[in-house]
């Protein structure tokens, strides 16, 4: 706001000169459009943004720096579409599977260690939650076969009286471990999609000519070859023109001394 309204700002007490007459946000707001003038090339689609400071070229800099960042990240933000929700979602799910796979490696090493010698369950159904809200394509043949693994593993919740106790516990984690596999690798495939998906739908654009701080030595106005060009031709045609408007004043004086 000071920099804006330089001329109501006093920089030694920072503070407005008068503060009754201070600047609000809706004043600043104000200012700021009339500083960015925008215009669209219907033929080419080419947005071009001009941003004029003429007290400070560096302000101006910073001010089209911002406007693209800021845009880029509204854009972003509207872009929230099914399909990154869905690339969300099986990301949430494919951390939780590999914080499930690290315990079940711990469990593992444990267990051939001796440490521990009765093997929990560690993996349900949640693992399998669907998304309700996503329109991607899954393999439904793949999440049968999965749900079928878990089945299983739930009928090793009562030991087999043929088995003995290692080797029971040992097929339970083995068969965990096998699950987890499978889970992860079918997982992996439908966050790549998702995330394939979320670029096609993301909504972008490209900057062409990036803003940047005029040369000093070049100003952007006065355009000082345009002036000249005009100036030429103005006095060209004022030139005939006056020449013309002489002409026909003395063919007037003329007539008039014939009259006579």
């Amino acid at each position: 706001m000071p920099i804006l309204f330089s001329s109501q700002w006093d920089n030694k007490t920072k503070t407005w000169k008068n503060p009754e007459d201070a600047p609000t946000i809706l004043d600043g707001i104000k200012k700021m459009k009339d500083l960015i003038s925008i215009s669209t090339d219907k033929k080419t689609g080419v947005i071009t943004i001009t941003v004029e400071f003429p007290k400070n070229p560096k302000i101006a800099y910073v001010i089209a720096k911002t406007l693209l960042e800021e845009t880029n990240k509204i854009l972003n933000e509207k872009s929230w579409s099914l399909a990154k929700k869905y690339r969300i979602f099986v990301e949430n799910q494919l951390k939780d599977a590999i914080k499930k796979l690290k315990l079940l490696e711990k469990l593992y090493k444990d267990f051939l260690a001796g440490k521990i010698k009765e093997v929990p369950i560690i993996i349900d159904l949640s693992l399998l939650k669907n998304n309700e809200n996503t329109t991607l394509s899954v393999n439904p043949q793949k999440i049968q076969e999965l749900k079928k693994e878990l089945n299983q593993l739930k009928t090793l919740t009562v030991q087999n009286p043929n088995l003995p106790d290692y080797q029971f516990n040992l097929q339970k984690l083995q068969m965990q471990m096998d699950f987890m596999t499978n889970l992860l690798s079918y997982l992996a495939q439908q966050y790549e999609a998702a995330k394939a998906q979320e670029i096609k739908e993301n909504i972008t654009f490209q900057v062409i000519d990036p803003p940047y701080i005029p040369d000093k030595r070049e100003p952007y106005k006065p355009k000082k070859a345009l002036i000249l060009a005009v100036a030429g031709v103005s006095g060209l045609f004022l030139g005939i023109f006056l020449a013309f408007f002489r002409e026909w004043l003395e063919n007037v004086r003329r007539q008039k001394e014939e009259q006579v």
